[in-house]
């Protein structure tokens, strides 16, 4: 029995999107191989290597899931890019990545913001930079009283309420 032929992901209804799409699912849907993800994973280590506190690229995002969701976002762009990097000379990673910003810089611009922007999307990074924008925080008492007291929020406290709720 063979695996159903999906639709690549960027031409799935976004209300039909998930985040937690399975790994192979994902890669399935963007037409990535091992050998795909390997090799930009390759890229992202050169340009994200350990540095002490952080991570390499592949370290962040050990088994590729964050990856697979960003590329799933690329979408029709995708297949034009890794052809891009599979035919850029250089002996490594390194090269090719240099011989890239040479002959193409917005296709690398395009790769490094995409590999950037993911690798900030990890857990292990989030921890690393403190981020904890994902936590419900209530505010604290008396938070809102340097905001009101500056008549920043004037024009929203004149206006009222603008949207409804089960009492009205």
């Amino acid at each position: 029995m063979t695996a159903p032929v999906l639709p690549p992901y960027y031409e799935i209804p976004p209300a039909e999107r998930t985040a937690a799409l399975p790994q192979d699912v994902v890669m399935q849907r963007c037409g990535l191989t091992n050998d795909d993800l390997e090799l930009l994973r390759d890229y992202g280590d050169v340009l994200l290597p350990e540095n002490g506190r952080a991570p390499r690229f592949s370290d962040a995002d050990p088994d590729g899931e964050v990856l697979g969701l960003a590329l799933a976002q690329v979408g029709h762009r995708l297949a034009q890019l890794l052809a891009v990097l599979k035919t850029t000379p250089g002996a490594d990673a390194a090269e090719r990545l240099e011989a890239l910003q040479a002959a193409q810089p917005d296709r690398f611009t395009e790769l490094r913001d995409l590999l950037v922007c993911c690798y900030l999307s990890t857990p292990m990074i989030w921890e690393i930079v403190g981020y904890d924008g994902r936590k419900q925080h209530l505010p604290e008492p008396g938070e809102a009283e340097s905001y009101l007291a500056g008549g920043l929020l004037d024009q929203v406290v004149a206006r009222g309420p603008i949207y409804i709720t089960p009492d009205n």
